[in-house]
């Protein structure tokens, strides 16, 4: 990912131009255009400027605009404001993004400590810009929110943590039915399969984890060798991914 500085210019600022500016980088958000839910937008006497992460370099070109960041422009010039943008450099902490010529798959999957898109390419694991993939995003982006929600509270909170880890672990859980269904309307629209992860973190031996049979068809689906380093199962059929737990492996 790459962090980039917005300046946004007008011959006057207040609080309106500041919720329009607002509203603009909302749906740049939505999009996926930029990466976050926090950033700082600074006053410095005479513009407006924003920092912001972005999945690519050219991430904030217009051909890659949603109908509402269209709209959100729109509203922008119609108070005569201007922005602008460079890209400062590329964040040496997270992930670029998927390059591959052809993707055979996805994979659905993100963590509490992730910035990426959750959707990855299932060759090289990479992220896939939310923006490059069909217009329903907002349900992909909702579902990345609960899931993060529920992942952080099962890492830090002791209460509620069982509930956190149902949610995340069953195949026929609200939030893993959500997921299920992202994926399964993805393909409809894209004939490309999206695989769904079911998080897997405790067992009381590593014999039984081998054994294990895919839970919502039952059939086989234990790996010969392990995909990112992580996932030790894969079911076709059902698109499912899991991991051996991780307190036996």
């Amino acid at each position: 990912m790459f962090i980039c500085e917005i300046k946004f210019k007008s011959e006057t600022m207040n609080e309106e131009i500041l919720d329009k500016i607002y509203a603009f980088t909302g749906s740049l958000i939505r999009n996926g255009q930029i990466i976050g839910r926090t950033y700082p937008i600074v006053f410095n006497g005479e513009n407006y400027i924003g920092c912001f992460m972005i999945p690519e370099k050219d991430s904030l070109d217009m051909k890659y605009a949603s109908k509402f960041v269209k709209e959100s422009v729109a509203a922008l010039n119609k108070m005569k404001v201007k922005y602008e943008y460079i890209v400062t450099g590329e964040d040496p902490d997270s992930k670029i993004s998927c390059e591959c010529d052809k993707i055979e798959y996805y994979v659905l999957y993100t963590n509490y400590i992730s910035t990426e898109s959750p959707v990855r390419c299932g060759t090289c694991f990479n992220p896939i810009p939310v923006y490059k993939l069909p217009e329903n995003t907002c349900c992909i982006l909702g579902w990345e929110e609960d899931y993060m929600t529920l992942d952080l509270h099962q890492m830090h909170c002791q209460s509620g943590e069982r509930y956190a880890i149902r949610q995340m672990s069953r195949y026929d859980s609200n939030l893993s039915k959500k997921g299920i269904e992202i994926c399964n309307t993805f393909f409809n629209e894209t004939s490309i399969p999206m695989y769904y992860y079911l998080y897997h973190p405790k067992s009381n031996s590593k014999k039984p984890e081998l054994s294990r049979k895919c839970p919502k068809c039952n059939g086989e689906w234990l790996l010969d060798r392990q995909l990112y380093n992580f996932i030790d199962f894969c079911c076709h059929k059902c698109r499912l991914l899991s991991n051996i737990a991780w307190d036996v492996y």
